[in-house]
């Protein structure tokens, strides 16, 4: 059964497994729902009360009515939290959701341990992708002048983003432009990372890069998976993150 909270004007929705008396929070990545955790949240729900949030616009929570920014997400989720009178939580992420979490972890002070896995948060801007930017503002300048063809503009961008609303265009471009990497130093939650070595959306470096600057971490990473996983390692994933979030 889907519960929901109303954040500016958008129905955000998320469901609670379990009735531990701790409670653990499980955030999803970009365009992904709450039922990625499914098997996580049952391998949890004997010890924690466990809730799975759909970030709007996906899964069973509303279209957003305005653009929001990663401050809009975070603040949604408090107001969950406020709502099932959380007074202490575990967070447990993937991508996007890391991003969340971070803000979380520096805001909140009712978060306990923090498990990331594949996550979001560190801005990867090479020569290479650098230059490829530099390129598309230079075309997207000449198409507005009627100097390059537009079709052909928008045929080199990011799939995902072409086929977004205006609103969550403007959405996404506040999310993805946001670097957090100079936040990770300030938390002090124990951290366990977990990390796909395949991952090509959030690189294995980015695992050592939060290893290296949260000072209470731990990384294990998955000799053959990808972005996804604690998905494809499902049964060692949520063992791990059990043993963690119960050990003292």
């Amino acid at each position: 059964m889907k519960n929901f909270v109303l954040y500016k004007n958008t129905k955000v929705a998320y469901k609670i497994i379990g009735n531990g008396e701790t409670y653990c929070l499980f955030l999803h990545g970009w365009a992904c729902t709450s039922s990625v955790w499914k098997n996580a949240s049952e391998a949890l729900k004997n010890n924690f009360t466990c809730i799975c949030v759909d970030f709007p616009p996906f899964g069973e929570s509303g279209e957003l009515t305005s653009p929001w920014t990663l401050q809009d997400y975070t603040d949604c989720i408090l107001e969950i939290l406020k709502k099932c009178d959380v007074q202490s939580y575990h967070i447990v992420c993937h991508s996007f959701g890391c991003r969340v979490a971070i803000n979380l972890c520096l805001q909140d002070t009712k978060v306990q341990k923090l498990v990331i896995t594949g996550g979001a948060g560190i801005k990867n801007q090479n020569i290479k992708i650098k230059l490829s930017i530099h390129l598309f503002k230079i075309k997207k300048l000449l198409a507005k002048l009627h100097l390059y063809p537009s079709k052909k503009l928008e045929s080199k961008g990011s799939k995902d983003y072409a086929v977004l609303s205006p609103v969550m265009k403007k959405t996404f471009s506040n999310v993805v432009n946001t670097d957090q990497k100079k936040l990770l130093k300030q938390i002090k939650n124990d951290t366990l990372l977990l990390w796909g070595k395949y991952d090509e959306q959030t690189p294995l470096k980015n695992a050592y890069t939060m290893k290296k600057y949260i000072k209470n971490s731990s990384l294990y990473v998955y000799t053959f998976g990808d972005h996804f996983a604690f998905l494809s390692f499902s049964k060692s994933f949520c063992n791990a993150i059990k043993i963690f979030l119960i050990e003292e």
